[in-house]
């Protein structure tokens, strides 16, 4: 029986630029990059497929599955770079009529006040395709189901000024979108 290899990679959540309307509160950040991970691996963004997660994917809760862990959905996907590392940056919403959002959008607030650099982020999550033959902590190719909102940080390089850098690279080339 072939063993499913699947990842997880953490970026932040910056919630000072969202706009709510309807119940629906727009987000973005960046989804993945090539720093190495916690874990030790890096994730080729040229290889990573978001259309599952465009066209069916989720914004859900610390990785958790089922209806009361869905927290929105991603909107759009485009290319960026994060400290001259190439990047994936997501926009999309959340749904803030969930108790859950209404909780993320308290803490994400209370952390940003208290300082010290702490956030709320991003964690991509999905199946494995391709590792590097030579170094298997390199993954080429992989598919991406859902994005996670987390407390867990995985990436080093995922802080806060990150999201700065994606809205001044908001001109890179659209990766992948769905509008």
């Amino acid at each position: 029986m072939k063993k499913l290899d699947v990842f997880s990679c953490w970026s932040p959540l910056d919630l000072s630029k969202a706009k709510e309307d309807d119940g629906a509160l727009e987000i973005e950040g960046i989804a993945s990059s090539e720093a190495v991970d916690e874990s030790g691996e890096v994730i080729l963004q040229e290889g990573l497929d978001f259309s599952y997660a465009l066209k069916r994917g989720v914004f859900n809760l610390e990785h958790l599955s089922g209806p009361k862990y869905v927290l929105g959905h991603p909107s759009k996907i485009f290319t960026t770079t994060v400290d001259g590392k190439k990047a994936t940056g997501v926009r999309g919403v959340l749904y803030t009529k969930k108790q859950e959002v209404k909780e993320i959008i308290e803490t994400a607030q209370a952390m940003k006040s208290a300082g010290g650099g702490r956030t709320l982020g991003f964690s991509i999550e999905g199946n494995v395709l391709e590792r590097d033959k030579r170094n298997p902590k390199v993954i080429k190719k992989a598919r991406v189901l859902n994005i996670s909102i987390t407390s867990s940080p995985c990436n080093a390089d995922a802080t806060m000024k990150l999201v700065k850098s994606i809205l001044e690279n908001e001109s890179n080339e659209v990766k992948q979108t769905m509008e």
